[in-house]
């Protein structure tokens, strides 16, 4: 038995926003929500060698979502938060429930046109604080089209999230949650 660190700018990555997506067109999409946002999802990375603890830190700009007891990030994993469980499931396969954190907040979601997300801990420290974009120099395709955005590199660190260069659209359809 381990304990987890507590997650910090140094351990704790958005690596992928998936802030625009394409429309639902599968009978299991349609059957659970026509509405686009519903797919929407932020991908976490724990870029150290231990367990991450993340448990009431809490988003300050950007979507509504404080991070229920428990949530912990294991070694170099991956984990998410959604806007809808029933729709991220319907698009990606419930396989992938297990990467899930929880589900944005008071009927928040993402915006299509870009904003600032900023998450803090316990202690109102922030882990980083960043604006993404939907015009260039970011990259346009993630705006609606289907892809999701990417972070080029693992290695970029957080106070660096703000630039665009670092930033490309996943090579998947509708993004790679928890890759």
């Amino acid at each position: 038995f381990s304990i987890a660190n507590p997650a910090d700018a140094e351990n704790l990555l958005v690596t992928e926003v998936h802030y625009h997506p394409a429309d639902a067109s599968t009978a299991e999409e349609l059957a659970v929500s026509t509405n686009k946002d519903d797919y929407e999802f932020l991908e976490l990375l724990n870029t150290s060698g231990n367990e991450i603890d993340l448990s009431d830190y809490h988003f300050t700009r950007g979507l509504a979502f404080t991070f229920p007891k428990g949530s912990t990030i294991a070694p170099s994993a991956r984990k998410i938060i959604v806007s809808s469980r029933q729709a991220f499931l319907a698009r990606y396969g419930t396989e992938n429930e297990a990467i899930i954190l929880g589900e944005f907040e008071r009927d928040s979601n993402l915006s299509n046109g870009g904003e600032t997300l900023e998450l803090q801990d316990t202690e109102n420290r922030v882990l980083f604080s960043f604006k993404y974009n939907d015009k260039a120099p970011w990259p346009t395709t993630p705006d609606g089209k289907g892809p999701s955005l990417y972070l080029v590199s693992a290695n970029t660190p957080s106070s660096k999230l703000g630039e665009a260069g670092r930033w490309q659209a996943s090579g998947a359809p509708n993004g790679t949650p928890g890759f």
